[in-house]
C-alpha cells in the first residue's frame, strides 16, 4: 500500500499529465482552426495570428499552400 505522501505524489503526477494532455488537445484544436482559416483565404495571416496566438512563422509552416 502507498503512504499518504506517496499517494499525493502520484496524484500530482497524474494531474500534471492530464493538464499536459488537455493543453496539447487545445493546441491541436487551435492549429486545426488556423488551417481552416488559411484554407478559406478570407482573412490575413496577421488576423489569424492575433485570434489564435500562433506565430506568423507557424502559420506559414502549416499553410495548405506551402504543402502543395
Amino acid at each position: 500500500p502507498l503512504s499518504t505522501d506517496q499517494r499525493g505524489k502520484v496524484m500530482t503526477i497524474a494531474n500534471q499529465l492530464r493538464e499536459e494532455g488537455m493543453q496539447q488537445g487545445r493546441h491541436e484544436g487551435i492549429v486545426t482552426i488556423a488551417r481552416q482559416m488559411l484554407r478559406s483565404g478570407q482573412v490575413s495571416l496577421e488576423f489569424i495570428a492575433e485570434m489564435t496566438g500562433l506565430s506568423i512563422e507557424t502559420l506559414m509552416a502549416i499553410s495548405p499552400e506551402k504543402q502543395s
